[in-house]
């Protein structure tokens, strides 16, 4: 079954059992960020691919971990990259008019 399929079956399980809105958004954050680490983290390990050839996801991690790259504080390169990441995706939302 799907990444996806999975992610949608738990965000409606949330939403049948959740007390509160904020529980979902919670829980449905989290399980993004993992998604976007163990997707960063996999992206160190293998060659870039061409960039017509990358997911918009891809592209976003990529940059992010550039931006991050060479920061000796784990704390401070953790902040750049979600900072980057959040930045390249409001501006792709942004641009796909979403």
């Amino acid at each position: 079954m799907g990444t996806t399929n999975r992610l949608t079956r738990r965000v409606a399980d949330l939403e049948r059992t959740a007390e509160t809105t904020q529980q979902v958004r919670d829980v449905v954050g989290e399980m993004l960020m993992r998604k976007v680490l163990e997707q960063a983290d996999r992206l160190q390990r293998t060659p870039v691919r061409p960039v017509e050839k990358q997911s918009p996801a891809e592209r976003c991690i990529r940059a992010a971990l550039a931006d991050a790259e060479g920061i000796q504080d784990g704390a401070e390169r953790a902040r750049v990259f979600w900072r980057s990441f959040a930045e390249r995706g409001r501006a792709f939302l942004r641009e796909h008019g979403q």
